[in-house]
Parts: structure tokens; sequence; C-alpha cells
């Protein structure tokens, strides 16, 4: 019911909005993992399925988001509210592995109780010492997109999440999870 009355005249629409935008980025230049083990109190380099690695990547995630709302006074207790909410999230992720992979007897050719920068130098990466091979995995790169749009009636924000599946090259290990109060 619409009023008339002075005081419901006095009150004004009121419209309020938010724009936010966010980047969180890392770059991992080149991460190492060597297991030694030891035996008789010297420790020798251990061939297991991640030492000898080297682990490079980079990781970029922009999200923009944006929201409006209009309340409109109907009466001295009445309000309607309106508006809307745009979400929008993009994500890239890029890495590369590879790792030294030892000779069947790799021990006649090389000290492997000397330490990494001994070990991987330039002239035992070579057939019989160690190979430098590349691990990088299907999952180790992707680009995703997430798109939220929700509109807001009397209070309430009701969503249509759209994850863009058009967007996603290749996404095995990105998970999206939304949740709305």
């Amino acid at each position: 019911m619409l009023d008339s009355s002075e005081e419901a005249l006095k009150a004004v629409p009121a419209l309020t909005w938010r724009l936010t935008y966010s980047r969180a980025m890392r770059d991992e230049p080149d991460t190492r993992e060597m297991l030694y083990e030891e035996r008789d109190g010297v420790f020798y380099f251990r061939d297991t399925s991640q030492s000898g690695s080297r682990f490079f990547f980079d990781w970029t995630d922009d999200e923009i988001s944006g929201r409006l709302d209009l309340s409109v006074p109907l009466s001295a207790e009445g309000l309607i509210k309106i508006g809307g909410l745009h979400r929008n999230r993009d994500r890239t992720f890029d890495a590369r592995r590879f790792r030294f992979e030892p000779a069947d007897n790799v021990d006649q050719f090389v000290d492997l109780s000397a330490p990494a920068e001994e070990l991987f130098k330039a002239e035992h990466i070579a057939p019989r010492v160690f190979e430098l091979r590349e691990s990088t995995r299907a999952t180790d790169n992707y680009l995703a997109s997430h798109t939220v749009w929700a509109k807001l009636r009397n209070g309430r924000y009701t969503a249509d999440e759209r994850v863009a599946a058009h967007n996603r090259r290749p996404l095995r290990s990105f998970r999206s999870e939304c949740h709305y109060v």
C-alpha cells in the first residue's frame, strides 16, 4: 500500500554500490627437491619419484565484482529493495617439472654423497649418468573462468552461477566453490 503521508513523502530512495578488483599472484621460479639417505654415517642421493626434481610455476588469479542496490521507501515502515551483483574470476596456472633421472650404474661415474650442485653439474648430464627429463603433467597447466550473476529482490539475493565451461583449457585440478549468505 502506497502512503501519501508527509513522513513518507520526505523519504528519499537510496542507491548503494560497490566495485572491487583483486589480483593474487605467485611465482615459484625454481623449487628443488633432493632426498638423501644415511648409510654408515654417510648421506647418499636417494632415487625416488621426486628426488632430483625441479619445479617452476606461475599462478595468477584476477577477480572483479560489482554490486548495485536501490532502496525505495514506500511508507514510514515499508521499503522495496532491488539490485544486482556480478562477479567474475579468472585463473591462470602454468607449471613445468623436470627430474634428473639416474642411470642404473650411476654410482660408477658419480659420487652419490656429493651435494646437488656437484652431483648435477653439466658433465654429469649424459647417458649412463643422469638424464634430464621433463615430467610436467597435463593437470599442471590450465585457464579457468568463474562467473556469478545475482539479483536482489526484497532483501534476498538469488544467484545464477555460470561456470563458463568453454573457457576451461584443461581444467582437471581447479574446483569452484561459492557460498551465498
